[in-house]
């Protein structure tokens, strides 16, 4: 079973081990080139490409309980909460930060507040490569809200929450901007779409059927959205990522919880 020690709770600066003892900097201050924007121009293609390092997998420094996969045990369910008061990058497990914003994340108030003034600028957290475990069908919820943003495409919002699954690279995309939420229908096509006041804090829950590639999503326990994954050909490797992760999309967003149930970053064998 894979353990290694986080060996730093700064929220400006992330240090940690690879399960191997390699050690990595999830955060120098700029974009990682394994996790670039999200969208790679100019052909708008989402991309969240393998990282030549394994996603550290920290332990919470002081706790008695354990490697972090000690404490997960055999469960594919895993959730961040900001009142929790440890970001993504540093929780258990740890969530891949990728960052090219000159304003740093900002975990304060039960909340996590991103923010991005250009549409070159993105800040996201993400699980991918073998950290990923889908199902036949996958759960994914968020609590957030959007305090402000633009777009300079319709397909594209402020704040985004994509998952990419299987052989097939079925690929889920919900975005959120102000006044709206919506799926994509195709890589650079906005899709059904929903009339909401995304400046209030909402519950977002996508339930994906990889199985019918149908994909519902409920805003606070109401059916509000349904679609269907579409086929992602660049991407390599599957992901879950939530945040501000499109070069053609900038804004303030803040959020409250993440979580889903594809999670498998820990060696559960024998």
């Amino acid at each position: 079973m894979r353990a290694c020690l986080t060996t730093s709770l700064l929220l400006t600066a992330v240090a940690g081990c690879t399960c191997d003892g390699t050690q990595i900097t999830a955060d120098a201050g700029t974009e990682r080139d394994a996790a670039v924007s999200i969208d790679a121009s100019p052909s708008m293609s989402d991309v969240f490409e393998r990282d030549d390092a394994p996603i550290a997998m920290g332990d919470d420094v002081g706790s008695d309980g354990g490697s972090c996969c000690d404490r997960l045990g055999t469960t594919n369910e895993i959730a961040w909460r900001a009142s929790d008061g440890i970001a993504p990058d540093l929780a258990c497990p740890a969530w891949t930060l990728s960052d090219s914003a000159p304003t740093d994340a900002v975990l304060s108030g039960g909340v996590l507040r991103l923010e991005t003034s250009a549409d070159a600028e993105s800040i996201s957290y993400g699980h991918e490569m073998d950290d990923i475990e889908a199902g036949a069908t996958v759960v994914i919820e968020a609590r957030l809200r959007v305090v402000s943003g633009a777009s300079s495409t319709t397909s594209r919002a402020p704040a985004l929450i994509a998952a990419v699954f299987g052989t097939e690279r079925a690929k889920t995309m919900l975005q959120i901007e102000t006044g709206a939420i919506f799926l994509n229908s195709d890589e650079n096509v906005r899709g059904p779409e929903a009339v909401i006041d995304a400046t209030v804090m909402h519950t977002y829950r996508l339930e994906i059927d990889l199985t019918s590639g149908d994909v519902a999503v409920l805003v606070d326990g109401t059916a509000t959205l349904s679609g269907s994954t579409f086929t992602e050909p660049t991407t390599t490797t599957d992901y879950v990522f939530f945040g501000e992760g499109s070069s053609f999309a900038f804004g303030v967003s803040e959020w409250e919880s993440f979580q889903h149930d594809a999670y498998g970053g820990c060696d559960r064998g024998s």
